[in-house]
Parts: C-alpha cells; structure tokens; sequence
C-alpha cells in the first residue's frame, strides 16, 4: 500500500489544499489503494506554524514527521539584497 506524505506550510489556503488532499485519501485508503504517511512543514515563517501543522496532523489522524525552517531565496542563491536586480528578482 503506498503511503503519501504532504508538504503544506502554516498559512491558511496550502492547510485548506492539504486538508482537501487528505479527503481524497481517505475515500481511497477504504480500497487499500493509499494512506497517509505523515506531515512535512514547509515553513513559511507564520506565526505559530509549529503548534497549527501538529495540531493539523493530529486532527487528521496523521503525525508531523519533519519542519523544515524557511530559507530567504536569497541564502539558496547565495545573493545578498545588493546583488539582486532593482525589482528584488533574482539574476
């Protein structure tokens, strides 16, 4: 039985999406087709977001397996503000 993990941050539209996900694997686990494995917090620097995605897997029936910490674009592109182009995009 293949298992799926889902990856939503604390804000409110990407917990909505995964909630409505998680819906859609319970219709299917009822076959034995699907479950869920867990929760991975991609971290959006939200207020909370912690305590709101733990709460969030709990509610489900589900755990929160990792939180990943929010990186600034910037750090992944090794590129400080001054670097970046005048509208803030990155070159």
């Amino acid at each position: 039985m293949p298992f799926t993990w889902h990856k939503p941050s604390g804000e409110l539209m990407a917990l909505y999406a995964a909630n409505n996900i998680c819906k859609g694997i319970v219709k299917f686990s009822q076959n034995g087709d699907a479950r869920i494995g867990g929760i991975i917090c991609n971290s959006r620097n939200i207020d909370n977001e912690l305590e709101l995605l733990t709460e969030f897997a709990k509610k489900i029936g589900s755990h929160l397996i990792q939180f990943i910490p929010h990186q600034d674009e910037r750090v992944w592109a090794r590129q400080t503000k001054r670097d970046q182009g005048r509208d803030g995009m990155l070159r």
